[in-house]
């Protein structure tokens, strides 16, 4: 995945990768919040979308306050939403 994603950084267009229900990736074998930060680092024309229906378990998978967790001190923007309505 990293050398995919340096290459589509290298094509110098901005890039938006969303991923939705990211807080299933909490049962990966490997820190997702690592590559997030490591994207966020080193690839500068990759924007990355992390959304989620748990609001909470997300919050605690992305760690955004806790000092030894990778995107600790990352800058980020919670954009909360309210449940549809059927209509």
């Amino acid at each position: 995945m990293p050398d995919i994603l340096r290459e589509l950084n290298n094509s110098n267009d901005v890039l938006i990768i969303a991923y939705d229900e990211a807080q299933y990736f909490r049962y990966a074998n490997e820190d997702f919040t690592k590559i997030l930060a490591w994207v966020y680092d080193k690839l500068p024309n990759i924007i990355t979308i992390v959304t989620g229906s748990q609001v909470g378990v997300l919050e605690n998978f992305l760690r955004f306050d806790d000092y030894k967790a990778p995107l600790y001190g990352r800058y980020h923007v919670k954009i909360p939403l309210t449940r549809f309505t059927p209509s």
